[in-house]
């Protein structure tokens, strides 16, 4: 990842926060126990879904873990079995909160990553092949999938999103991968219900918007395949940009939450 960074930074583009990964993963879970209200001895989940949710390797995720148990925030109750321990709970969540006010400088990145997936999609249509369409496809159908056997979905949007990105055969474009991954990261900050895994609503439009961008992409439907991606995007921008967007979306697009025919 680290060539990623050094492409952003010859871009002149304001910095990425380099976290240790696995404090990063430290916050989330942090956010997970304390607004999904888990109580002393409750059970986390498997160590496979939450590695799976946060698009992390096992080994980042038992050392965030690992820094957890350290902190008294959880327990190993057996070699499989993670519990909530008692802890200090209004401690933790002052903490947080100066995290998420140290962070709100990213969201100029966010903005700017959707910018760039909406933008590219026009290169995309012109440089696609049937290989990169068949790549997009199967993560597609793998978000599918999942959906209906109700596992988390952030691994598979994040290689979906990459898919696309890397269709431009654009180095610098590729280098807004990271920026992928973080944004997911961060969902799962605001909605930690996905590490129940995949069934709702909001995972319902991800998988369906996905489906519907591909199939534009396959018609070779630029104009269509923006309008669909600006929607797809647009919970990563800030509420007053939305708001004023979506009167626009709903004259230049009024059928953009139906299935293509």
């Amino acid at each position: 990842m680290s060539e990623y960074f050094e492409q952003l930074e010859s871009l002149n583009l304001p910095a990425l926060q380099r976290q240790n990964l696995s404090e990063r993963v430290v916050t989330i879970l942090k956010h997970l126990i304390l607004h999904q209200g888990l109580q002393t001895g409750d059970r986390l989940p498997p160590e496979r879904r939450l590695a799976e949710a946060i698009n992390v390797s096992r080994t980042v995720l038992r050392e965030a873990l690992s820094q957890m148990i350290g902190e008294g925030i959880v327990r190993r109750v057996t070699p499989r079995k993670l519990e909530v321990a008692e802890f200090d709970r209004g401690k933790v969540s002052a903490e947080l909160a100066g995290i998420h006010e140290e962070e709100s400088s990213l969201q100029s990145l966010i903005e700017l990553r959707v910018f760039v997936e909406i933008g590219a999609l026009e290169v995309i249509v012109q440089r696609l092949t049937t290989a990169q369409l068949a790549e997009i496809e199967r993560w597609v159908l793998h978000g599918e999938e999942k959906l209906q056997t109700g596992e988390p979905l952030a691994l598979v949007d994040a290689h979906f999103h990459a898919a696309l990105l890397r269709a431009t055969e654009n180095p610098a474009i590729e280098a807004f991968l990271p920026l992928i991954e973080e944004n997911l990261r961060q969902s799962l900050i605001a909605s930690p219900h996905q590490f129940d895994g995949s069934g709702g609503v909001e995972d319902h439009r991800v998988v369906g918007e996905h489906r519907q961008i591909f199939e534009a992409l396959r018609r070779r439907d630029a104009n269509t395949a923006r309008l669909l991606m600006l929607a797809h995007l647009s919970p990563y921008l800030h509420r007053d940009w939305r708001e004023t967007r979506r009167q626009s979306w709903r004259v230049a697009a009024p059928a953009i939450g139906k299935s293509p025919d």
